[in-house]
């Protein structure tokens, strides 16, 4: 799941899902300037390398910070 959240930490704590067993994880986070800008921008990024359905991709934790990485040194 790429998106923004103001504390992700506090997202990620609440964060509802079909999964009892909560097995889900912060993977990488970034804090930028414009953070709507910025998920809008990898989200771009993201849909012309993979799958999407909603704020969910079909990659590796691997692919997307790899894919994201560098878009984010614009917005910091």
């Amino acid at each position: 799941k790429v998106g923004m959240a103001v504390d992700a930490e506090d997202r990620l704590n609440n964060y509802q899902t079909s999964s009892p067993f909560r097995d889900y994880m912060l993977y990488y986070k970034c804090d930028v300037k414009d953070r709507r800008i910025a998920e809008a921008e990898a989200h771009k990024a993201l849909d012309k390398c993979f799958e999407r359905q909603g704020e969910w991709f079909k990659c590796s934790p691997e692919e997307a910070k790899a894919t994201i990485d560098g878009l984010m040194e614009n917005f910091q």
